[in-house]
């Protein structure tokens, strides 16, 4: 017998917490949060030379243009998250549910 829809849901929903809390108790960082921390990385290092920036946003726009997105919202949401992190006014979203057992360190 097939399941519902809504019992198909219920079930996903399930595994996805049980998914989540897995991650958190072996404090293994999801695929977001390695993206978040390779952005914020490349922000800070590698930003300040603009030709190597926006030779990076071009080949990102073009990537997200393939995937079926408009070109000039794609160039409008990138310069605004290069705006928010070099006028240094967006921080790094921290974990702090991690620092407390001494494996995450403050250095963002």
């Amino acid at each position: 017998m097939r399941k519902s829809l809504r019992q198909k849901n219920i079930e996903q929903k399930l595994r996805q917490r049980s998914y989540r809390e897995r991650l958190k108790r072996e404090r293994k960082p999801s695929r977001d949060d390695c993206a978040r921390a390779l952005l914020h990385t490349y922000f800070l290092k590698f930003a300040e030379d603009k030709e190597v920036a926006q030779d990076a946003i071009d080949g990102i726009v073009k990537k997200l243009v393939r995937q079926g997105f408009a070109e000039e919202p794609c160039y409008e949401v990138l310069d605004s998250i290069v705006t928010k992190y070099s006028k240094g006014k967006w921080q790094f979203r921290r974990k702090p549910h991690l620092f407390g057992s001494g494996m995450c360190t403050s250095d963002g």
